[in-house]
């Protein structure tokens, strides 16, 4: 079932959102499913919250981080 294809759902839609706030939906919708989908391509992990990704085993002694 899509917006598209279903008047309830689009006129839902169209109820509590104004013309400028559907296309930004619609954007970030599309923006995180690309990078999702480049994410998973990649055999990508999460990041952990709080935490950087270390790109090579060492990664992490080389680094100058002061805090």
């Amino acid at each position: 079932m899509t917006a598209k294809t279903d008047e309830a759902a689009w006129g839902a839609v169209r109820r509590n959102f104004d013309d400028r706030d559907i296309i930004t939906l619609t954007a970030v919708a599309g923006f995180t499913n690309c990078s999702n989908r480049v994410a998973e391509a990649l055999h990508l992990l999460p990041e952990p919250p709080g935490e950087r990704i270390g790109f090579q085993p060492d990664d992490t002694a080389n680094m100058n981080i002061t805090g």
